[in-house]
């Protein structure tokens, strides 16, 4: 099940730091209501952690205070209050219009900066410390209750996108509306880096930045061959089958059939090597499309203990779940 409330979204012709006008204010009315008749008729069971009288005070209590809002600070709010409900398929659409030039990847001790613009190349794999004075644990706090999450691996998987997002931090608090912003940084030697960042167009840092890694770097296996939805590779040396899947969908120029049979018979002519699934960038789809693979890995000589690997993380979500648990 999935519930996606787009919301009025006036960015691109309207300033979304200023208030109101009254017409908008309407508008937004119109959509708060809207939530409020059909998210609990449309959702399975929203109220299974919410409770039900809470969500329709906060839904009332945002209405009343529209007239003094900026749109990033309402769509927060209406975000709070869905998020509230537990379910990460359950969501609003924040926009990444505007989004700071920074790809980051959490690690035990902080959130680490695996790739930016060359703009900023000198914090290039340091630890981002403060954003606009605000140091990044309270900000990702205050983000966690914007981002739809049941357990702390998808909400860091989510932050990673939410905390460089200009309208989140607009509208959490944590920034005004000049666009240039203050980040700080910790390099590897510990001296603190402070630049002022500006933001990017959001589909430029997604194309260019984000899990594009450094340029001319070599990259893994695993991050190659990001923009296809399926593919693997023998590994002759390692005599592994590695199979990367990285999205519960069929593509056009390799249906999923064709490209299964291929995976299958390889196991079979290369019944001793290992055979690696690799789900850690897979965030669903149709489940069943892998049913026909799971079935004859079930029944291969692959499947027994130093043969079979299947790899999750923290992005392995909703359909690619089921697909590694079946």
């Amino acid at each position: 099940f999935v519930f996606m409330l787009y919301a009025l979204l006036l960015a691109g012709c309207l300033d979304n730091t200023q208030k109101l006008e009254a017409w908008q204010v309407e508008d937004w009315r119109t959509d708060l209501d809207y939530l409020k008749s059909e998210l609990p008729q449309k959702h399975i069971n929203l109220f299974h952690s919410l409770d039900e009288a809470q969500f329709n005070r906060r839904i009332d209590a945002l209405k009343s205070a529209l007239a003094g809002m900026n749109e990033d600070e309402i769509k927060i709010e209406m975000q709070k209050i869905v998020a509230a409900a537990g379910d990460e398929h359950t969501a609003t659409n924040i926009s990444a219009q505007e989004m700071y030039p920074l790809d980051l990847l959490w690690l035990k001790d902080g959130w680490y900066v695996i790739n930016t613009s060359s703009e900023y190349s000198s914090v290039l794999y340091a630890r981002l410390a403060s954003i606009n004075g605000h140091d990044v644990q309270e900000v990702e706090e205050a983000a966690a209750e914007v981002i739809s999450h049941s357990n702390r691996s998808w909400l860091k998987a989510q932050a990673k996108y939410y905390l460089p997002l200009r309208g989140v931090l607009h509208g959490l608090g944590f920034i005004d509306e000049q666009s240039a912003v203050r980040f700080t940084f910790i390099d590897r030697n510990g001296s603190s880096i402070e630049l002022s960042m500006h933001p990017m167009d959001g589909g430029k840092v997604f194309d260019t930045i984000i899990g594009k890694g450094k340029a001319n770097e070599q990259e893994p296996i695993y991050m190659q061959n990001g923009e296809q939805d399926y593919w693997f590779k023998l590994l002759d040396e390692e005599k592994i089958i590695y199979f990367k899947y990285n999205t519960c969908r069929e593509m056009d120029e390799k249906p999923i059939e064709d490209f299964l049979d291929e995976l299958i018979r390889a196991a079979a002519e290369n019944e001793t090597y290992a055979l690696v699934i690799d789900l850690r960038h897979n965030q669903g789809g149709d489940s069943s499309l892998l049913d026909p693979f799971i079935e004859a890995a079930a029944r291969s000589r692959q499947n027994r203990d130093g043969k079979l690997y299947v790899l999750t993380g923290r992005r392995t979500y909703s359909s690619a779940v089921l697909n590694a648990v079946g």
